[in-house]
């Protein structure tokens, strides 16, 4: 059993005037998975047909941190104070636990 279960493939019933069209490959992952790989035939009503080789690679959901402005450089005077703003935003797809911001 590799873990991959209801593999579904799906193309543009229009084709591009260069001859392309985009095929849409889905499937259910069963965890733990790190990398499979399968054979996907496609065939078209003209008697073409293409078998594809597909590695499938699953990596964990990590957190991505950004931050907003990405870089802060201002001049401060000696004995006084300077405030400043920035963002921290998690466009990942895990949490990042407790931050720790040292400047």
């Amino acid at each position: 059993d590799s873990g991959i279960h209801d593999i579904r493939a799906t193309t543009s019933p229009i084709i591009a005037a260069d001859g392309l069209s985009f095929v849409n490959i889905s499937c259910i992952v069963q965890v733990p998975f790190l990398r499979a790989s399968f054979h996907i035939r496609i065939n078209s009503n003209q008697a073409a047909s293409i078998l594809m080789y597909v590695t499938l690679d699953v990596k964990p959901l990590q957190p991505r941190l950004v931050v907003n402005p990405p870089r802060i450089s201002t001049p401060v005077l000696r004995g006084s104070k300077k405030f400043f703003s920035f963002d921290v935003t998690n466009f990942g797809a895990a949490e990042t636990g407790p931050l720790n911001v040292l400047i």
